[in-house]
């Protein structure tokens, strides 16, 4: 399950994504979120959102992509 995240805590997570990147083994498979002309996965922005915000990193285990994930970024 998904905490509660800020649209704060999802700018931080996309803006560390610019800066270091994202492993391929955490790349969008289905969905990308789009800020400006840049993609993002979903699911590694949530992850980086959630350690932004409670200081620990959630796992792709710990909750689902998809519409569950889709569901936050869309209401931030």
């Amino acid at each position: 399950m998904i905490p509660n995240l800020s649209a704060r805590n999802i700018k931080a997570a996309v803006r560390q994504i610019d800066r270091e990147g994202c492993d391929k083994r955490r790349a969008s498979t289905k969905f990308c979120l789009v800020v400006g002309d840049r993609h993002y996965p979903p699911k590694y922005v949530i992850s980086l959102a959630v350690e932004q915000a409670r200081g620990r990193l959630l796992t792709p285990q710990e909750f689902s992509g998809g519409n569950e994930t889709n569901a936050v970024l869309t209401d931030r």
